[in-house]
């Protein structure tokens, strides 16, 4: 018959605690009856272990299932497991054998009828993250998604508080660490899952040495007192208590079984994010009156078939800082409520999802977030005249032929594309910008528009023997009204296309790039100057200047036309939200730009 001292645990467990007094056995046969329920199990032991006050049940069960390669099939597989609940210096212990009994233990902690609740992610912060050094963190993005920032990322090293970029990490927050304790007179690395209320250490030798463990772990907790800390790590941001503010849903989302990003999952969450990925596509229902609802269009797809289910409202709610969803079934369609019911189940595991609001809050890693951003100015920002030109006038359009290339800068023709043509024609005093000119022969401009460009224009110029290269990317503004806003979305996608394409930067990928672009054809808009003067050139006229630079004397610079930005909107409201988070998407493209050597430019409109 087992017993504990057959065991030789990896020390993981979650920590949870009840306002009422004892109840060790209570707690141990709710979850024998879950598990029952989960694992049709057969118990084959028990044993319990008591020490300084402290107690102990373990038990011991098999259950059979499919094996994870052949889930369908009618063969079974024998699986030994336990679990063990101590109740410790007025604190509940839950370690068990594999996620899959760990999944259970977190669903019963998050029952609205059962007493015992994790430990709240404040407490846990104060500690056994103050005064930690951290070690790793497993950061999850809650700023728009965008090619410009990863969507997640885990990073190592000896400080990561010092190490942390206050201007790019400000848009990431964490749910698990890794970071030094000081445990049983030793210094020894942990990791937390704050959302699970989850510790872990090490494989430990013996079973009594797990219980030291655990006695060590929740006299840290008992010293403590119940304090808190919101913001351990002051860079990255931090879950808010209330889901009023959050408006205007327009992005979601559900976890990458593949790479959770921290998150435990076991069997059945990962059957249920495989399921909704295979047979399920969901479209964010966008609201002119903005709230917090999440608002999804179903379909379910069968044998090639995709048919549409209906919509599933969901309210996120926060209850002492336990994320939850009140979700409501609209427009079923006939015998496809099952279907929709299966989908919904996602907001039963709030870890499993993300979302992200106009209002720069999002969903993730199981709690609600907002941005704390930090008032890191963009110091690249130049403005332009724009008078007489169509600020939502890209480019020069023909009636029922699309863009007209050939018309940039012809008298009367007031789109972006012109406007940039004669200003470079007209060169800058801006020194940032005083290399695009078009005043000597060594000056040439390449139009690049169209499916597949490297961007809209190229610069290239060659002063005092070094050389200059300059993608230029035009993107119409929003609006031309005289009392617009700041607008980070109007920059979002021309920020993504010109970060996307920095590898051209790099002389020998722009040659075989444009060398493909160009083709036989030859008919990009090309310029350079002949006495004194613009005129037009050949397309492969300026690869063949570019291609006779020498690599070691090439400046490299990016430059973004987007005039929706007025400067008395942008220096007035210089201490706002919108522009805080201008300012973080621009820095963030401009440490790329850099990454490269090179500098990045935004032109706005100067009136």
């Amino acid at each position: 018959m087992l017993t504990t001292d057959d065991i030789v645990p990896y020390c993981g467990v979650v920590l949870a605690r009840s306002e009422k007094p004892g109840g060790l056995i209570l707690v141990v046969q709710r979850l024998k009856k879950r598990i029952n329920q989960a694992f049709h199990a057969q118990w084959t032991a028990h044993d319990q272990d008591s020490a300084h006050g402290s107690s102990y049940i373990t038990c011991f069960f098999s259950y059979q299932r499919p094996p994870h390669w052949a889930p369908r099939s009618q063969v079974l597989e024998t699986t030994h497991a336990y679990f063990s609940v101590g109740l410790v210096n007025g604190y509940f212990i839950f370690h068990c054998s594999d996620n899959d009994v760990k999944d259970e233990i977190l669903g019963l902690l998050d029952s609205d009828n059962f007493d015992v609740k994790k430990i709240a992610r404040d407490v846990l912060n104060y500690a056994f993250i103050e005064g930690s050094t951290v070690k790793t963190l497993w950061l999850h993005g809650i700023h728009n998604r965008t090619a410009v920032k990863a969507d997640s990322k885990a990073i190592t090293g000896s400080n990561l508080e010092l190490a942390l970029d206050p201007s790019g990490d400000q848009s990431y927050s964490y749910n698990s660490l890794r970071g030094n304790v000081e445990l049983l007179r030793t210094e020894r690395t942990f990791g937390v899952n704050l959302t699970e209320s989850y510790l872990w250490l090490y494989r430990m030798n013996t079973w009594t040495e797990f219980l030291a463990a655990c006695d060590a772990l929740t006299e840290i907790l008992r010293k403590g007192k119940g304090k808190i800390s919101s913001k351990p790590l002051e860079i990255v941001s931090h879950p808010i208590s209330d889901t009023a503010a959050m408006k205007g849903l327009y992005d979601f989302s559900i976890v990458d079984s593949e790479n959770p990003s921290g998150i435990t999952l076991g069997t059945g969450r990962s059957s249920l994010l495989s399921k909704l990925r295979q047979e399920y596509d969901f479209e964010p229902i966008h609201q002119i009156s903005q709230d917090n609802i999440i608002r999804l269009k179903i379909h379910h797809r069968d044998n090639g078939l995709r048919s549409y289910l209906g919509e599933l409202h969901a309210e996120p709610t926060l209850n002492s800082g336990k994320l939850g969803f009140n979700t409501t079934k609209v427009g079923v369609q006939p015998r496809q409520t099952g279907k929709l019911q299966e989908f919904a189940r996602i907001f039963s595991h709030p870890p499993l999802l993300q979302a992200w609001y106009d209002s720069g809050h999002s969903i993730t890693g199981g709690a609600c977030y907002e941005i704390s951003y930090k008032n890191a100015p963009f110091n690249g920002m130049y403005w332009g005249y724009f008078s007489n030109f169509d600020l939502t006038k890209e480019k020069p359009i023909a009636p029922a032929a699309g863009a007209f290339l050939s018309n940039i800068g012809t008298p009367g023709e007031d789109s972006l594309f012109s406007w940039v043509y004669l200003a470079i024609c007209k060169g800058s005093k801006a020194k940032r910008l005083s290399h695009i000119r078009m005043s000597s022969s060594n000056d040439w401009l390449l139009c690049d528009d169209g499916s597949g460009e490297i961007s809209d224009f190229l610069h290239a110029t060659t002063i005092d023997n070094h050389h200059h290269l300059t993608l230029i990317h035009v993107k119409a503004a929003n609006s031309d009204q005289p009392t617009r806003l700041i607008s980070v979305s109007a920059h979002d996608v021309v920020i993504n296309q010109a970060i996307k394409n920095i590898n051209h930067l790099n002389k020998a990928n722009l040659l075989a790039a444009l060398g493909n672009r160009i083709g036989t054809t030859n008919t990009k808009p090309a310029w350079t100057v002949t006495n004194g003067v613009a005129t037009q050139a050949s397309a492969i006229d300026f690869v063949n200047a570019v291609a006779k630079w020498s690599p070691a004397r090439i400046n490299v610079h990016v430059v973004i036309v987007q005039p929706h930005t007025l400067r008395k909107a942008f220096r007035n409201k210089a201490s706002t939200k919108p522009h805080y988070q201008l300012c973080t998407l621009l820095n963030s493209a401009a440490h790329q730009v850099a990454g490269l050597g090179g500098t990045l430019t935004v032109i706005g409109a100067r009136t």
